[in-house]
Formats: C-alpha cells, structure tokens, sequence
C-alpha cells in the first residue's frame, strides 16, 4: 500500500481518529473507505485488504457490520458507486451471511444493485456473497426473481434460481397499470420477456424432481441457449 494513498485518507479523517479507529477495529473507517470520492476501484479494495488484515482476526466483521449515514453497510455504498473492484474485496472479507444485511426500507445490497440494473455488481454478490440469499425482498416484500424478470435478463434469473430462489413464489407487481399477485414467470410473461421460458422450465424441473425424489445431473446447473436450455426430463 503507498504512503501517499494512506497520506490523503488520513489527512481526511484526522491521524488520531484514523488511529483510533483502526486500533479500535471500528467499522466506520471502512465505510469511509468505500464512501471516499478520492479512493476508488482497485487502489479502495488493496486499501481495505491491508486494513482488515491490520485490524486483523475479527477484520471480515468489522468490513461486514460498519454502517453509514442512512443505515448503508461499506458493500451498499460500493453498490451505488458502481464500484465492482471494491464490492469484490467487500464480499471476500465479509462474514457468513453479511451480504444479505437490509438497510432502512428494506433493501439489501443484492436488490439494490438489481435495481440499478448493475449486471456486473449482481453476478459479483452472486459469486462471492457467502450464503447470499437467492429469495431476498426488498421493502415491499418484491423478490429479487421478480426484479430480474421485470429486467427481462435471463442470465441474473438463472443464478438466483442456483442460489435457491422459489419460481412458485408470489408477489404484488406492478403490471400494465394494476397490481397483480403473480410468480415472476407470470410477470415476464406479462412484459412477453425472454425470462418466461427460463422461468416455465425451472419451474417445470423443479416439479419433477419432487416427484422423483433424486436430482439428476442435468438439473444440477441451469443452462442458456435456445429451445435445448435444458436437457430433456427424465423418463
């Protein structure tokens, strides 16, 4: 880490609140970090190794459970700048389950970046959150699945599915002017999106393993392409 980048964070805090704070293993100099305008992408995330491993055992903790103004965790405001290098380094030294953590209205950093439509930030929180939530809602009890339908992106509909996400789920959307209690399926049929089909087959899929008890192979990944996405059920 270079003295300069240390230097102009320090400078911005105060050297004895800096001190404080990383001898403490506060989090609010984390949120700092990710919150700062002058530090961002990768020279943000080498920051924040070189200060979690400095506050050392309990780092991840500290990195997962600081809050800012507005109740935002360092990976929310990660979220809104856009930041992909700094979210990835958030969500590798967060603890279990610290991904999912809601700000004031009920957003989690998942469904923040849904509905930002940042692509490259969900597939990172997809990949890297540890026990990331495949059913998270936001404050009005809409599902990330719905989001992505609404979206039309099949690719984000697809690892949701992998993360656990209910295709049968309903929810309050809405469509066309109304609201309607529907699964996500009935919403991107609604919309006459591609994420239908994606949706029927999992939800077709999911059906059939029930019945059969055992998971086949093929039902342990979902795929993407044409009228094949999926290998045939089994007989």
């Amino acid at each position: 880490m270079g003295v300069d980048m240390m230097r102009r964070i320090v400078e911005e805090v105060g050297v004895e609140r800096a001190k404080g704070i990383i001898r403490e293993g506060g989090g609010d100099f984390y949120v700092y970090l990710a919150s700062s305008k002058r530090v961002k992408g990768k020279d943000a995330g080498e920051l924040m190794l070189w200060l979690s491993e400095f506050v050392g055992e309990g780092g991840g903790r500290v990195v997962g459970e600081g809050w800012g103004e507005g109740d935002e965790t360092p990976l929310m405001i990660a979220v809104g700048k856009g930041d992909i290098v700094l979210a990835g380094v958030i969500l590798r030294l967060m603890e279990e389950g610290g991904v999912n953590r809601v700000r004031k209205g009920g957003d989690n950093a998942l469904i923040m970046a849904l509905k930002n439509r940042s692509k490259e930030i969900v597939e990172v929180i997809l990949k890297e959150g540890k026990g990331v939530e495949g059913n998270a809602t936001d404050g009005g009890g809409v599902t990330a699945l719905h989001i992505c339908a609404e979206w039309g992106w099949k690719e984000g509909c697809i690892m949701l599915l992998e993360k656990g996400a209910d295709v049968h789920r309903k929810c309050g959307v809405h469509v066309h002017g109304k609201v309607r209690n529907v699964t996500a399926r009935g919403l991107a049929n609604c919309l006459d999106n591609e994420c239908g089909k994606v949706l029927m087959e999992a939800g077709k899929r999911e059906v059939e393993i029930k019945r059969g008890g055992e998971v086949p192979e093929w039902a342990k990944k979902y795929g993407v392409g044409g009228e094949d996405m999926l290998p045939p059920a089994p007989k």
